[in-house]
């Protein structure tokens, strides 16, 4: 069984923004609690003097924590900061190079209504693959203000075939949950920043993304 954590990136129609990102890491269910632990351990290590349940994997708040007045990260170096972004998206990386993880990047406009059919095509491009796998998966994403649609869309697919087909490896419909209690959903932020630097910035920015390239699954969109 795999288990997708979702996040987003890019979804503000700010000028000089080129995308809106959806990312999707698929985790293998018996190793998901061992990345999560290695993303505790990571932050452990690198920020001893702060409580870890107080440091969220928020890409970019690591970046700037100055957009936040009550970040905690404000307090941490930013030569730490990096070396911990780097650290999480190396993470990532080491469990899909072991056959523990995929990633599925959808890249649209960045339109408003864009997440609710980027995810929909993300979930068919997931059952897809866990179809050719003969594995089973399960959904979970960020909280999002989309979520009634997008439930019912999933429970609409899984019940008739539609345009993208039918939904038929998919335990239950996308569940959605505050990432600051996953590690897992922390590093599907990650990701997801990652990517938007790359697909979402002029000029780009590839030295994130290129860490976690290699394990990048293209979405139906991009490749037709």
């Amino acid at each position: 069984m795999h288990l997708l954590y979702v996040d987003e990136s890019g979804s503000h129609t700010f000028h000089g923004n080129l995308a809106y990102v959806l990312v999707g890491v698929a985790v293998r269910a018996d190793h998901a609690r061992a990345l999560g632990r290695a993303l505790d351990a990571l932050v452990r290590d690198a920020v001893p003097e702060i409580d870890d349940d107080l440091l969220e994997l928020h890409a970019s708040e690591l970046h700037d924590p100055r957009r936040s007045k009550a970040s905690p990260w404000r307090a941490v170096d930013g030569r730490v900061r990096h070396s911990v972004v780097l650290g999480a998206l190396e993470l990532v990386a080491r469990a899909g190079a072991d056959g523990h993880l995929a990633i599925f990047v959808e890249v649209v406009p960045p339109a408003r209504r864009s997440e609710v059919p980027a995810y929909r095509h993300m979930l068919h491009d997931f059952d897809d693959w866990l179809l050719e796998r003969d594995s089973w998966g399960l959904v979970i994403s960020d909280v999002s203000h989309n979520e009634r649609v997008i439930r019912a869309n999933a429970e609409q697919d899984t019940d008739h075939d539609g345009v993208l087909g039918r939904l038929t490896r998919l335990v239950d419909t996308p569940m959605f949950s505050d990432s600051l209690g996953s590690r897992l959903l922390q590093a599907a932020d990650m990701v997801a920043w990652s990517s938007w630097r790359r697909f979402g910035c002029n000029p780009p920015k590839v030295s994130f993304y290129d860490i976690v390239e290699p394990f990048v699954t293209l979405s139906r969109q991009e490749r037709s």
